[in-house]
C-alpha cells in the first residue's frame, strides 16, 4: 500500500538566534537564567544563540560558531543525546573543518595540541575507556581535547568504523523510540 512500516520520528526545529553583539547575547542569556553551559549542553536542544560583530561572525570566532552549529547537526543526527565524548569530540572536530577555520590559524587549536602533548608526557592523557564512562557532567578541558583526538582518529584512520558506530547508535535509538524490548529498560 506504499506506507512505511516504521513510525515517523520528527526532529524538533532548532532556532539559531544571531545577536548584533556580545552585549545583546549576554542579555539574552541572562533573561531566563540561561548560561552558556545550559544553552550549549541543554537537552533538548531547541534554541542556540551566537553574537555577531559588525553584522558577521568575526574570523577569530569561526571555530566557536561551527562548534555551536555542529551541536545542532549532532542533535538532528541522533534521536537521543549521543555519548558525551562523541557529542563534544565531533563538535570540536567539526569546529575546524570549515574552509574559514584553518586549525593552525587559531591559538586555541595550537593550545589544544600543547595541552595534549603535556598531558601525554605527564601521564594525564585521558584514554577512551575513561571517556566512555562519562555521562552527563561536562567534560574537563583535557577530556574534551582527548575526545577530539578520538573522533579525529576514527574519522581519519577508521572512517568505516566511525560510520558503522554512528549507524548502530542511531539504530538502537530508533528501536528505543519504537519501544522494542530491552533497549531502554
Amino acid at each position: 500500500d506504499g506506507e512505511s512500516k516504521f513510525p515517523a520520528v520528527e526532529r524538533s526545529f532548532v532556532d539559531v538566534l544571531l545577536f548584533a553583539d556580545d552585549a545583546a547575547y549576554d542579555r539574552w542569556l541572562l533573561e531566563d537564567g540561561k548560561s552558556i553551559a545550559t544553552v550549549h549542553e541543554g537537552h533538548p536542544l531547541t534554541v542556540v544563540g551566537f553574537p555577531l560583530a559588525g553584522g558577521a561572525v568575526p574570523k577569530e570566532r569561526w571555530p566557536e560558531f561551527w562548534h555551536l552549529l555542529s551541536h545542532v547537526f549532532i542533535h538532528h543526527l541522533f534521536y537521543f543525546e549521543p555519548p558525551l565524548w562523541l557529542n563534544e569530540g565531533l563538535a570540536e572536530y567539526l569546529s575546524y573543518s570549515s574552509k574559514k577555520a584553518r586549525p593552525t590559524e587559531y591559538p586555541a587549536f595550537n593550545d589544544r595540541i600543547g595541552r595534549l602533548k603535556t598531558a601525554y608526557e605527564q601521564g594525564d592523557f585521558v584514554w577512551p575507556e575513561k571517556l566512555f564512562e562519562r555521562r552527563r557532567q561536562a567534560l574537563t578541558p583535557i577530556e574534551t581535547d582527548c575526545a577530539w583526538v578520538l573522533v579525529h582518529m576514527l574519522l581519519t584512520q577508521a572512517p568505516g568504523v566511525f560510520s558503522d558506530m554512528t549507524r548502530a547508535m542511531a539504530s538502537l535509538e530508533s528501536m528505543a523510540v519504537e519501544g522494542q524490548e530491552g533497549i531502554l529498560n
